[in-house]
Order: structure tokens, then sequence, then C-alpha cells
């Protein structure tokens, strides 16, 4: 949650209306209540029902509306420049890297003029990388908790091509090493004794 505490801190520094969009929002401790709690307008979107049922579940137990629907990065059902800022945290890997381009350009485009964007990638440093079957150069079918998935994985620089149009604030790569359990309990399906977590972390703002 370290990225999300830290494009807080950029979105608070905006001048511009205190209004947010999650992609990927679902889950049982939906990230956008970190957001409502210091005061913004909260929109989230996701395609599991499983991942909506768990954030519903949450609002209604703290009797707080987010506004997390059933939607798709893809095609985002928003106004052109209408949100100020825009993240998609350890969601948007989950899907083809042509689809991924697809989901860029949507939130590029709901986000007003000197809106910020925060995404993550998954590196090819990550433990998973090259494990499970191949769909495309650098996209694989992998176990999951409950599920195969669909993961994307970059070189350092790659992500760059999706920010055009965009000012680059800060761009990190973070690493984490957890043992097998520690992973386990983070939700991560993994057997190796030890888990690297390789992420690459985007800020930008649009111009």
């Amino acid at each position: 949650m370290t990225p999300l505490y830290t494009f807080l801190k950029y979105c608070e520094n905006s001048k511009l209306e205190k209004e947010i969009l999650d992609c990927g929002a679902g889950g049982k401790k939906p990230p956008l209540y970190i957001f409502h709690l210091f005061g913004y307008k909260t929109h989230g979107v996701d395609i599991s029902e499983e991942q909506l049922r768990k954030a519903h579940e949450f609002c209604k137990e703290k009797r707080i509306d987010l506004d997390i629907r059933k939607g798709d990065m893809r095609n985002l059902p928003f106004e052109d420049c209408s949100i100020s800022f825009v993240y998609s945290y350890d969601t948007i890997f989950h899907m083809p890297k042509k689809e991924i381009s697809i989901a860029m350009e949507e939130m590029k485009r709901v986000l007003k003029k000197e809106g910020l964007l925060f995404v993550n990638f998954v590196s090819t440093e990550h433990s998973g990388f090259g494990k499970g079957e191949i769909i495309e150069a650098g996209e694989f079918l992998q176990n999951g908790r409950h599920e195969k998935v669909h993961i994307s994985y970059y070189e350092d620089d790659a992500p760059d091509q999706y920010f055009n149009g965009l000012a680059m604030l800060c761009k990190e790569k973070r690493i984490m090493e957890f043992t097998r359990e520690g992973a386990r309990a983070l939700g991560f399906n993994v057997d190796r004794k030890k888990h690297v977590y390789a992420s690459l972390d985007y800020v930008a703002r649009k111009k």
C-alpha cells in the first residue's frame, strides 16, 4: 500500500477537485478507503463479481459508499476529462499487453488536464516471470489462488510507451523479498522458499 500513500501525497499537493477513480477497485480492503478518509469523492470499477462482493461488504460494514461498480477499465463509464486523479494498483497487468494499451488510453481519456495518474506494472525480475503457460512474449497464464490468471511482465523502461501526452513525475522499481510463509500471507500462491516481488511504479501528470 505504500505506493498509494505516495500517490496520495501528489494528489494532496494538486489544486484540482478531490475526486478519484480506482480501476480494479474491488477486494475485501478497497484502497479507495484511504482516499475517502482524506475527503475525496471516490469512484471505482472492477470486472470481478467476487471482488465487487467483497468491496460492497466492506462498505456495508463501514457504512460508507465508495461508488465501486461493475466496469471494465478498457471501456470506462466516465466522460472525457472528468476525473482529477486515476490509478490502477496491482491490476492492469492481469490482461494481455495489447489490452493494457487500451486501458491506459481510457484512463488518460477520463483524466482532467493537470490530473494525476498512478499505474504499476510487474517487472521481469519478479519471481513469477517465466512460470506457467506462455501466451505471448512476456505474457503467461499462471496459477492463482483459485483460478488461472494472465500476467504480463515488463522490462524496466518498456511501460514508458503508454505515457505519451503525460509528464513523468516519478518512476520507481520496487523489489521486495518474502519467505514462502510471508508471501502466502499476502495472497501469493507460491511454493518456493523465497518470493521476489518486483514492480515498476509510475506517477504522471496529464499535460
